[in-house]
This record gives structure tokens, sequence and C-alpha cells, in this order.
């Protein structure tokens, strides 16, 4: 079964939020899976939140909590408040899954096996799906060719889209994000 989860957008003292939520929940001696939606790259502050930010001195975070640590995680905001780091809930909303777009290119074989590998549906099983259009292309006359040169021997490009839930995708995310031959887009999260 997929984790659900849900996205609380929280004002707080900068670079707060996230640490205490997840040290309040350790020692309640419960634990889970909590992201900060912003800084895993996922595109979720609007402008009026960066001017805010600024002008305030607060950060607003986007914690993706799983839902059943939602109530445990409010209470680590009521917390925070009463040893004077107020945080404020702002807003929350149910997180069905996640997606990002993708694109690459390269010219070596080496390097195009690696990129199929890591959009392998089976390999990444059932909690991310990928769509891709590959094109592959060899042209045995530019054998030998150097890299800059306008004819390559091989070629493999690509691009498509990846959804599914919170943790696959974000797993697959950074994957990419880490290979610097694939582009993404900012990864968006699906509201439920």
């Amino acid at each position: 079964m997929t984790e659900s989860f849900i996205e609380l957008v929280i004002d707080g003292p900068s670079g707060w939020d996230l640490g205490f939520v997840r040290g309040f929940l350790h020692g309640r001696g419960v634990g889970g899976r909590i992201y900060n939606a912003e800084k895993e790259g996922f595109n979720c502050e609007s402008l009026r939140e960066e001017i805010r930010e600024l002008l305030k001195g607060t950060d607003t975070a986007h914690l993706l909590v799983p839902e059943e640590l939602v109530d445990t995680a409010k209470e680590a905001m009521e917390a925070s408040g009463k040893a004077g780091y107020p945080m404020t809930l702002r807003h929350e909303r149910k997180i069905e899954g996640a997606g990002f777009s993708f694109s690459f290119e390269t010219y070596s074989r080496e390097f195009g096996d690696k990129i199929r590998n890591i959009f392998d549906q089976k390999r990444l099983g059932s909690e991310v799906k990928v769509d891709c259009i590959f094109e592959e292309k060899t042209d045995p006359d530019a054998e030998g060719v150097e890299l800059y040169a306008p004819t390559h021997h091989y070629e493999l490009t690509g691009r498509g889209d990846a959804k599914g839930s919170v943790p696959a995708v974000l797993d697959l995310y950074r994957k990419c994000r880490n290979e610097d031959l694939i582009k993404t887009t900012k990864a968006e999260l699906i509201a439920g």
C-alpha cells in the first residue's frame, strides 16, 4: 500500500522546523520519513513566500509528513512555541504523489546503458511509473570521431515523465539530479 502524505506549510524560525519536528517524533519513539519538499527540489515556494521570508526573517517550510504522524507533528509545533520558537501552520493538504519531467542526451554507449538502467521500470517497481521515449542512433561511418564532432558513432536521447508515490519519485529524482547527463524539471506535488 502506498504511504499517504500531508503537506504542512509552516512558518517558523529559519532552519528550525524540520529538525525540531523530527527530534520531537524521535523523542516520542515514533519514526517515519518526513521530507522538506523545498530542500528536496520540489516546486512549492511562491514569490510571496520568498518576500515574506526576507521581510520577516522567518522560514516557510513545506514538510511532507506521513498521514499517521500529522497529529504528532502538530504537537511538535505546539511544543516548539512553548520553547520560545513559535511555528505557525499556514496550510495543509493531502498529497497523492509526485512527479517530474526529464530529458537526456549522451554519445557514450556506457552512459546510455547507465541511463536506461536508471529508468528501467522493472527495477523501479510499481510505486513509480516512467513514460519515456528513447531514441538510439548508431553511425558506423562516424567510428572514432572525436567528442565535439558534428556526427557521433552512438547517440541516445530521450525525454519523459515520472509519477508515483512520494518516496519512490523522490528516490528517482535524486538519482537523476546526481547524473549530469539527465536534465530535470522541478518535481511537483500531486494534491489529493
